[in-house]
């Protein structure tokens, strides 16, 4: 008789290589729109035009003034209720504070902050390399005299592509593409409607043209994608599973909240939003720190 083998253990879901998709027309369906959008933003006088009506649009301004929103001023409620809202998603979008909140859902998330630290990498090198190829100026040097509203500190330069818009796609390709993560119609929807709100900020502060959002988008979603993928088939993943993973995220989240009370993003009406989540980061990364040493402890 045939000896029995023993059948191989079987590798826990978070450390599978990466599964086909339930949704796998997404992985390029989302870039494959944002190019479109791309192409016809990049048509003679379109991304003008489009700048100027989304940006008056998102902070329900009539035109009337064109003193920039760098903190609160004789605007109308509505419009700095707007340019608070705008300003905070800035301070959301900024791969600190995208790492922040990456952190703070580690112990149910950790894979995707593996994939995230590469793309922290990988999407950085190529957002800095497209500014420095293409050194396109900022919306306010050509609208400035059209009654652009800018929020915060007018920038001038570098504008092509968004960091932010990278930063948010980049987030949403690993929270929806992942193998550990429960993927369906729902959960895109509201994952690239939160990413697009990111996109939709950084008009609204007329700190960015709609190209600049769009490739930024496409840049952050495929170098999600393909760090899915690296961080999965490299092994970094495993490692982030380990305990001394643990202790280096529940440090971070203590150093990296105290950074983002401390830097200047530029937006004034985003500081309590900066404060609020850079406050939570510290108390959750305390709190995981007494936890670990409580069980250290015990061991």
């Amino acid at each position: 008789m045939p000896v029995d083998q023993q059948a191989p253990q079987a590798r826990p879901d978070d450390l599978a290589p990466p599964a086909p998709l339930s949704l796998p027309a997404l992985t390029w369906l989302v870039p494959a729109v944002l190019l479109a959008g791309l192409a016809w933003a990049l048509q003679p006088g379109h991304d003008a035009r489009a700048m100027l009506a989304l940006n008056h649009a998102l902070l329900a301004w009539d035109g009337t003034a064109r003193a920039p929103l760098t903190g609160w001023h004789d605007a109308p409620p509505a419009t700095i209720a707007l340019a608070a809202l705008w300003s905070s998603l800035s301070v959301v979008g900024l791969g600190l504070t995208a790492l922040l909140l990456m952190l703070s859902a580690s112990r149910r998330l950790s894979p995707q902050v593996a994939a995230f630290l590469l793309c922290l990498v990988v999407a950085g090198i190529g957002t800095h390399a497209v500014k420095r190829i293409a050194d396109t100026p900022r919306p306010v040097v050509l609208l400035g005299n059209q009654g652009l509203q800018v929020v915060g500190e007018p920038l001038r330069s570098k504008s092509m592509s968004s960091g932010h818009s990278a930063t948010a796609f980049a987030c949403a390709a690993l929270l929806l593409l992942a193998p550990n993560t429960r993927r369906g119609v729902v959960q895109a929807v509201l994952v690239l409607a939160a990413a697009a709100s990111l996109l939709l900020a950084r008009i609204g502060v007329g700190a960015h043209w709609p190209s600049d959002v769009l490739a930024g988008g496409v840049l952050g979603w495929l170098s999600g994608a393909g760090c899915v993928w690296l961080a999965w088939r490299t092994g970094l993943v495993g490692w982030f599973e380990r305990r001394p993973a643990a202790w280096l995220m529940a440090l971070t989240r203590v150093g990296g909240g105290i950074a983002l009370c401390l830097i200047d993003t530029g937006y004034p009406l985003g500081v309590p939003a900066q404060w609020l989540l850079g406050g939570l980061s510290v108390a959750g990364g305390l709190w995981d720190l007494q936890r670990l040493a409580r069980t250290e402890g015990r061991r």
